[in-house]
């Protein structure tokens, strides 16, 4: 076991396409890499993509500049070979298993590694050269085999209750087209029942390792040590693939200025669990403007109309909601359980 720089175990890979659609066009994303056109519907690449970057099965890459301030770095292993944008750093393994170092990627630890590499204020962005300054414990290679066995089997554990709580998200979503579809109510403006605000730009020295979480558009993105709202507060993506994504928050957090939120709303008029759901199933993609990258402002969330049932229905859709998250909370408890064995074992004990 030793501790060393990821430039010790990586190679960056710098082979360029000669000719127009050379090979496939990928995306690499939050879930996977992905063909582009499959993934966009289309392909949004340049015209001409001469001088894209080739990737190989087994090698990685990522996209480096980020919405959120989180960096997903992916392997290909789907396809035998693609092409990526010219912007995406492309490397292979070399003197560490490549499936220990894509287990290391998918950490806390590498998340926590890499908050004070990033930069810039509305998009972040992460250099090749920055990322493999990182330190990582190095255990010797068939210890390393060893742990990515273990991990194997841990993926398989959290993945059943990550399918149970689907199943739970699915059922209250279908609760709530069951009381609440097809019946007609009063609608009312955002501006009439809302107070919405945008979230502030967290600066690089005061994003930490540990606090308080800071939400960036999709999920947490640092820490910090004070909250910009206590509580119970509705989200929407301001920017970017995020953009109109919709999220509950019910801890004392720090949004971002790549994020919309309530900051007041008519508590006799929504119950916070119904004002969620109900706005989940708007899209507010639709009301994107571009200019290089999706945005939405607060005008049209503020212009469009809501429907507002009786509070009373809301209560009870709420009751059944409590319910379920306490079956949720106990399943999200055991992912993270089974995360700590993951940091465990990456960050340098032995087996």
């Amino acid at each position: 076991m030793h501790k060393c720089k990821l430039s010790d175990c990586v190679k960056e890979i710098n082979n360029r396409t000669t000719e127009n659609n050379q090979y496939e066009v990928l995306t690499s994303s939050k879930n996977g890499i992905f063909s582009q056109e499959e993934y966009f519907d289309k392909q949004v690449a340049s015209k001409d993509n001469t001088g894209y970057k080739i990737i190989e099965k087994g090698q990685f890459t990522y996209r480096s500049m980020s919405d959120s301030g989180t960096f997903t770095i992916n392997r290909l292993e789907d396809k035998d070979i693609g092409i990526v944008s010219p912007a995406y750093p492309v490397f292979e393994a070399t003197n560490i298993d490549a499936e220990f170092l894509k287990y290391y990627f998918k950490s806390e630890l590498f998340n926590k590694a890499i908050i004070n590499l990033s930069q810039g204020s509305t998009r972040t962005a992460l250099k090749f050269k920055d990322l493999i300054d990182i330190e990582i414990f190095l255990p010797e290679i068939e210890e390393q085999k060893k742990i990515v066995k273990i991990l194997k089997n841990n993926d398989q554990i959290i993945e059943k209750y990550d399918k149970l709580i689907k199943e739970k998200e699915q059922f209250i979503k279908s609760q709530f087209v069951e009381m609440f579809e097809n019946k007609k109510y009063e609608k009312l403006s955002g501006k009439e029942l809302f107070s919405f605000s945008s979230g502030k730009f967290l600066e690089a020295s005061k994003r930490l390792e540990n606090g308080i979480p800071v939400y960036g558009g999709n999920g947490v993105a640092w820490y910090t040590d004070e909250p910009l709202i206590d509580f119970n507060t509705i989200v929407i993506g301001r920017v970017g693939v995020y953009c109109g994504n919709v999220k509950l928050i019910k801890e004392p957090v720090w949004i971002t200025d790549n994020a919309i939120f309530i900051k007041q709303f008519k508590k006799d008029v929504y119950n916070i669990d119904f004002l969620y759901y109900m706005m989940e199933l708007v899209d507010f993609s639709r009301f994107a403007q571009f200019s290089g990258q999706p945005k939405i402002t607060q005008k049209p969330l503020e212009e469009f109309n809501y429907v507002v049932p009786p509070i009373e229905e809301q209560i009870k859709f709420s009751n059944i909601v409590r319910l379920i998250d306490k079956q949720k909370f106990n399943y999200i408890n055991k992912i993270k359980l089974l995360n700590k064995i993951i940091n465990i074992f990456l960050g340098g004990k032995k087996i």
